[in-house]
C-alpha cells in the first residue's frame, strides 16, 4: 500500500463571519506524518465602529476603510462633516493583533446664551450641552478676549476618549506613580474666551466617587483652577475656554496571565488549504461600571467583542488534525485615589497541534464532531 505523507502548512488568519464547519472522527491511519506547527498572526487588525456610520477614516494622513491592516503605530483621525467634532486616536500596537475601537463623533456645541447675554445676566447663568454638560457662568462675569464676538454663543460637548496605548506595566504602589490617562473631553466654545473670574464646567461621569482626577486644557497643558468629584459628576472651574480633559489618575498594581481556549476539535484535512473557524475575543471588559470602565475602554479601544476568524492548514495529503487555539489574556488590577477595579484585556493567539493522522483508505470521512 502506497502510504501518503503530508505536512501541515503555516496558519493564516483572515476576518470570516461563517460558522465552524463539521468535524469529523479520525479516518484510518497508518503513521503520523511531520508536522509543522502554525504560526501566529502576523499582521494588525484594526476594525472601528462609528456614529455617524458614515464618518470618514484617515491613518497617517492616508484614507482608511472602516476595517484595515497595519504594521506600524498611527494617528488615526475620524471626522465627518463641519457640524461635527473630529477626533484623533494613538495607536500603540501590542501584543494584541485584533484590534476593536468603538468612537462615538459629537456634534460642535451651540446654545442660545451669547458672551452679551451672559456678561449682561443679574443672576447666574446655566449653558446645557450634550451628555448631561453644563457650563455655570457667574453673573457680571467679564469675558476678556477682545478677539472674542459679543454675539459669540456660549456651548459645551463631551465626548469619550479613545486611544490604544502602550501595554500597561506594574508600578509601585505610591501616589506619585498615579499616571494620568485620558477619559472624557469637554469642548467648550467660543474656543479662546477667558474671564475675569472662573466658571464653572461639568461632566457626567457615573459612579466616580472613590476616583482621582485632574483636568487640564488641550493647547498648554495648564491645569484647572479646581476641580471636584461627586458620585455622577465632574466639575472643573476654569479661566478661559479650550478643550478641557478629564484624565482617570491611577496606576497599575497587579497584572496576572492567563489563557482562555477559544477552539478545541479534530477537523478534516484535504490536500491543498483547509479551513476551521473560531471566535476571538478584542476589547476589554470590567469589574467597575461608570467612569472607570469609560477610562479601560479608552485605553483598549472598546467594550469586550466578539471577532470570527479563519485559520488555514495547508496539506498535501488527507486525512485530518486535532487542533487547539489558545488566547493570552490578563486580569489588570488598577488603583486610582482609594478604589481599585480589575480589567480582563485580550492578546495573543496560538494554535497547537494535538494529533494528526492521515488516511490509507482513500478517505471517506466521518461524522461531524465539536
Amino acid at each position: 500500500m502506497k502510504k501518503i505523507k503530508f505536512l501541515l502548512g503555516i496558519l493564516t488568519i483572515a476576518a470570516s463571519t461563517s460558522l465552524l464547519s463539521s468535524c469529523f472522527s479520525d479516518p484510518t491511519f497508518d503513521e503520523k506524518p511531520e508536522v509543522t506547527l502554525p504560526s501566529a498572526e502576523t499582521t494588525y487588525t484594526i476594525t472601528v465602529k462609528t456614529n455617524p456610520a458614515d464618518a470618514k477614516l484617515t491613518y497617517n494622513g492616508k484614507p482608511v476603510d472602516k476595517t484595515f491592516t497595519t504594521k506600524e503605530n498611527g494617528e488615526l483621525v475620524v471626522s465627518a462633516d463641519d457640524s461635527y467634532v473630529a477626533q484623533t486616536i494613538n495607536v500603540v500596537l501590542g501584543e494584541n493583533k485584533n484590534i476593536v475601537l468603538d468612537v462615538t463623533l459629537i456634534k460642535k456645541p451651540t446654545s442660545n446664551t451669547s458672551v452679551a447675554d451672559a456678561e449682561a445676566s443679574t443672576s447666574e447663568t446655566e449653558v446645557n450641552g450634550n451628555n448631561n454638560s453644563s457650563i455655570v457662568i457667574p453673573a457680571g462675569i467679564t469675558q476678556t478676549n477682545e478677539s472674542v464676538s459679543d454675539d459669540a454663543k456660549f456651548g459645551i460637548s463631551v465626548y469619550n476618549v479613545v486611544a490604544v496605548t502602550e501595554e500597561p506595566k506594574v508600578t509601585e504602589d505610591k501616589v506619585e506613580n498615579d499616571k494620568p490617562h485620558d477619559v472624557l473631553v469637554a469642548v467648550c466654545e467660543p474656543d479662546g474666551a477667558r474671564f475675569d473670574e472662573p466658571v464653572t464646567i461639568s461632566v457626567a461621569a457615573q459612579n466616580a466617587e472613590g476616583l482621582s482626577f485632574e483636568c487640564t486644557n488641550d493647547k498648554e497643558g495648564d491645569p484647572a483652577e479646581s476641580i471636584s468629584v461627586g458620585q455622577n459628576t465632574l466639575s472643573a472651574k476654569v479661566d478661559h475656554f479650550s478643550n478641557w480633559t478629564f484624565s482617570l489618575m491611577a496606576r497599575v498594581i497587579k497584572i496576572e496571565e492567563q489563557e482562555e481556549v477559544l477552539f478545541d476539535g479534530d477537523i478534516l484535512i484535504h490536500a491543498g488549504s483547509n479551513a476551521f473557524n473560531y471566535t476571538a475575543k478584542a476589547g476589554v471588559s470590567s469589574n467597575r461600571n461608570g467612569i472607570a470602565e469609560t477610562f479601560l475602554i479608552s485605553q483598549f479601544g472598546s467594550k469586550l467583542t466578539n471577532v470570527a476568524k479563519t485559520g488555514t492548514l495547508s496539506s498535501t495529503g488527507e486525512g485530518s488534525a486535532r487542533i487547539r487555539v489558545i488566547q493570552t489574556k490578563k486580569i489588570i488590577t488598577y488603583k486610582s485615589g482609594n478604589t481599585q477595579f480589575t480589567a480582563t484585556v485580550y492578546g495573543a493567539i496560538r494554535v497547537d497541534v494535538l494529533n494528526v493522522t492521515y488516511d490509507t483508505t482513500g478517505h471517506s470521512g466521518g461524522i461531524g464532531t465539536n
